[in-house]
């Protein structure tokens, strides 16, 4: 994978803004399905953080399409800004509708359209924070194959956990759902204050502030890298991992039985 992750320049708006796009990154191979969901959960999160600065209502009550809709209402948004949101929305909602989809082509797709629409999100709003900011080409992690040594260590880890006893697992995912809820809960209290500090900001301007605001937002620039992504070349790769993966599999299987 890229040593880097494409999307630091996110820390400036907050972690989560970060962690999403960084799992997203670290699951391109293993799991593109997860690749998918994480974003649009990102464009998600872009989408509330700009409907509360430009005085839109936003929440996790209301559906991203909505959203999207409003801020357009009030934004003549770049056609390429709005088509970046909604390539992401319907990616991540096709994968997360289809639980066993693992185009890895979509899911790098997804992760370059998002990185075009973070750099112009932290390039309109980022402000002192990306003072010299300069749009970095989007480094594409390394294709699918690089990765069996992670299925084998993956299938190792897999025999050592299958010896636990059935209590042992029950509370160890127990106490990650409770892990998760806690972090979850907490994400969504510190996108929320974020939100709201923005929403009543803009509320609180004059009339003019609020339409020059407006004004500077639908003219900020959209960059996004137009690299050809070979279709061809990635289901060749997808195709070359499957067959390890079931040979790997098969192998054992075989060393299962004979023990």
């Amino acid at each position: 994978m890229v040593s880097t992750s494409n999307f630091e320049f996110l820390k400036a708006h907050g972690v989560w803004f970060y962690n999403l796009a960084a799992i997203a990154e670290r699951t391109l191979s293993s799991d593109p399905n997860s690749t998918l969901i994480k974003m649009r959960q990102l464009g998600e999160a872009i989408a509330q953080n700009i409907a509360a600065r430009v005085g839109v209502e936003y929440g996790n009550d209301i559906k991203q399409v909505d959203s999207l809709r409003d801020i357009d209402y009030s934004l003549r948004l770049h056609d390429n800004v709005r088509g970046a949101f909604h390539t992401s929305r319907k990616l991540g909602n096709t994968a997360t509708h289809e639980f066993d989809s693992n185009s890895h082509l979509d899911a790098l797709k997804s992760m370059m359209v998002g990185h075009a629409l973070s750099t112009w999100f932290h390039s309109t709003f980022g402000g002192d924070k990306a003072k010299g900011f300069r749009v970095s080409k989007f480094v594409k992690p390394e294709e699918p194959p690089t990765y069996v040594s992670e299925i084998e260590e993956l299938f190792e880890q897999l025999k050592i956990e299958s010896q636990c006893t059935s209590e042992r697992i029950k509370i160890a995912e127990k106490l990650s759902q409770i892990e998760q809820e806690e972090a979850l809960a907490n994400y969504r209290a510190e996108v929320e204050r974020e939100n709201k500090v923005n929403f009543d900001h803009f509320r609180a301007q004059p009339k003019e502030q609020k339409a020059a605001e407006l004004q500077r937002i639908e003219k900020s620039h959209f960059e996004m890298d137009e690299a050809e992504i070979s279709e061809k070349q990635y289901n060749a790769s997808k195709v070359r991992l499957e067959k390890l993966t079931q040979s790997i599999l098969s192998k054992s299987f075989h060393d299962d039985l004979v023990s």
